[in-house]
């Protein structure tokens, strides 16, 4: 993310910023990513929230296979909603990096 520093003119005013979606919204999304969560991590043996690029999350992987233990992945880059998953992952077990 970046950083934008806006200078204004003595004596005005920054426009408000808005919310990018309203806080019942919000809400609703964190509990249904949560809930969605819950279930994965309850139907499979083995879950691995992952980004495609990230070197940690192949060698997670790599492991997996290297021992033939079936696994779920879920690549959080490849995902519309990947911000959010990762927003409720950190909700749930208080670490916001992956694998």
């Amino acid at each position: 993310k970046m950083l934008v520093a806006i200078l204004l003119a003595p004596g005005l005013r920054p426009p408000p910023v808005l919310p990018r979606c309203s806080a019942a919204r919000c809400c609703a999304d964190a509990s249904r990513q949560m809930s969605e969560i819950q279930q994965m991590v309850a139907a499979q043996p083995v879950v691995v929230y992952s980004k495609s690029w990230c070197p940690y999350c192949t060698e997670c992987k790599e492991l997996l296979d290297s021992i033939e233990q079936p696994y779920t992945v879920v690549e959080l880059d490849q995902r519309d909603d990947g911000e959010a998953v990762q927003a409720a992952l950190l909700s749930l077990t208080r670490q916001r990096t992956v694998p």
